[in-house]
């Protein structure tokens, strides 16, 4: 892959969180563009500012093994949701950078447990992440 080939990441200062066993859901480019409409002849006018970037990020917490491995992973995770973090969409690429080539930091929106095979045992952790600034995915590229 272009922008890597490992599972994801994040990091805050000189913590690492793995996200083994992700499946990445992504929106790399979500524009944000202004529609002007003409009142007269309906020609369509856009400016396109930017783009942000958004991730869902669901883990599948049975395969880190026994119940305890499962809770620490799910605190480690849930210990940063009020951070802003580096979000690496592959951990063998790099962070999500803006234009100019610097990072862009995620905040953590959601963080949630779900039901995988049955209604008993919560097994998938689902982490959603958005881009505080606009993104360049180009910057990226390995």
């Amino acid at each position: 892959m272009i922008l890597g080939n490992e599972a994801p990441k994040m990091v805050n200062g000189a913590t690492t969180i793995l996200l083994d066993y992700a499946n990445l859901d992504t929106m790399f480019s979500q524009g944000d563009v202004i529609e002007n409409v003409s009142p007269i002849d309906g020609t369509r006018t856009y400016i396109i500012k930017g783009d942000y970037s958004e991730f869902k990020v669901p883990i599948n917490l049975f395969q880190y093994g026994n119940a305890t491995n499962r809770k620490n992973k799910f605190l480690e995770v849930y210990n940063q949701r009020k951070n802003l973090v580096d979000f690496y969409p592959h951990r063998d690429g790099y962070p999500i950078k803006n234009e100019a080539g610097n990072i862009v930091k995620f905040a953590i929106v959601d963080i949630n447990l779900d039901y995988e095979d049955d209604d008993i045992n919560l097994e998938v952790l689902s982490i959603h992440v958005k881009s505080t600034g606009y993104t360049d995915i180009s910057k990226g590229l390995v």
